[in-house]
């Protein structure tokens, strides 16, 4: 299986809903990158550690990584592994300081970046995945033929946002609501 190491690049908050940001996510080695849509937590975790901010309480994600350490064992790599119904799967791959366990976990998206960063460990995605999404990301919804059985299923979120804000600006507010309910459908899987 070959892997290509991702980055976080940026976070932004989504326009269209306030409830919702966009996570971009980038190659270490290059310029090719794709955008997850997250809840408003999860970004707000991901964006305090990366701007090393400190709080006054441990977040959740603060809160597992002090467990394992006080288990004495040690996140080695976060692995970017499928998609499912717009969906990313994660697997954190996990090792005890002696060595003699290892596991691997499941877990989303952005609990696995969080993760990751608070680690300061390598995030990877499955090169075949990484293909699949960068190269979606270019592509374009029908709006004009678009209705409530148009699979969205293929398109990135990026481009989901992008929509959404389009037909926002449009006032086409009933084809928006059906983006926006597969944005959050994917939200709250993430």
């Amino acid at each position: 299986m070959q892997l290509v190491q991702i980055k976080v690049k940026r976070i932004s908050h989504l326009k269209a809903d306030p409830n919702c940001a966009i996570l971009e996510l980038q190659e270490v080695s290059g310029e090719r990158s794709f955008s997850i849509v997250i809840g408003m937590e999860e970004a707000a975790a991901i964006a305090a550690y990366v701007a090393h901010i400190k709080l006054d309480a441990p977040l959740i994600h603060d809160l597992f990584k002090n467990t394992l350490d006080a288990f004495r064992i040690l996140l080695k790599r976060v692995v970017v592994t499928g998609l499912s119904n717009g969906v990313f799967i994660s697997e954190l791959y996990l090792q005890s300081e002696e060595g003699d366990i290892n596991t691997k976990q499941t877990a989303r998206i952005s609990d696995a970046l969080s993760m990751a960063l608070r680690y300061t460990k390598p995030i990877y995605i499955e090169e075949t995945l990484f293909l699949q999404v960068t190269s979606k990301k270019a592509a374009k919804i029908n709006i004009a033929e678009m209705d409530e059985h148009t699979d969205l299923t293929p398109y990135p979120n990026e481009t989901l946002a992008n929509v959404l804000q389009e037909l926002l600006e449009k006032e086409d507010y009933e084809k928006a609501v059906f983006i926006r309910n597969e944005i959050n459908r994917r939200k709250q899987n993430q």
